[in-house]
């Protein structure tokens, strides 16, 4: 599909974790219902996924955003996107402050993965992912410089 042309449908079935979490201003639960109304990802599905990262959300639904720490706002953002089951997911240094636990977490719950898709990573911690991937790329300063299948 052209992302142009077809933005709505093509942004159905893509998920983005950014490497910097959004200022967003919303408490969790407007967070969720927002995510829920625009995307059709059931609120249930989303905390089940945050519980999957270890993150109790339920006791924070009325806290904004902003004012969670770096590693709850990732694990949320990462539940968000893993709960919206899209056909693509692209990652921007996903663990980047998630803890050691949050990032063994993070990798088990995408070996649960059991729908079909595709992944990109963009990250530094190319050990971290060696066993997931089965191409990488290596750019320096937006130039590719090796592509290697594995």
């Amino acid at each position: 599909m052209d992302p142009v042309r077809h933005r709505v449908d093509v942004l159905k079935n893509v998920s983005f974790i950014p490497q910097l979490p959004p200022p967003v201003k919303l408490s969790i639960d407007e967070l969720l219902t927002y995510i829920q109304q625009s995307t059709a990802t059931p609120k249930k599905a989303i905390i089940a996924e945050a519980e999957g990262m270890e993150l109790d959300i339920k006791n924070h639904l009325s806290k904004p955003f902003f004012k969670l720490s770096g590693g709850m706002k990732q694990k949320l953002l990462i539940a968000i996107a893993l709960a919206k089951q899209s056909r693509l997911l692209i990652f921007d240094e996903p663990t980047a402050n998630l803890d050691p636990k949050g990032r063994d977490n993070f990798y088990r719950l995408l070996s649960d993965i059991d729908h079909p898709c595709s992944t990109l990573f963009i990250t530094h911690r190319v050990d971290e992912v060696k066993g997931l991937v089965n191409r990488m790329i290596y750019m320096d300063l937006g130039k590719v410089v090796e592509d290697e299948n594995i």
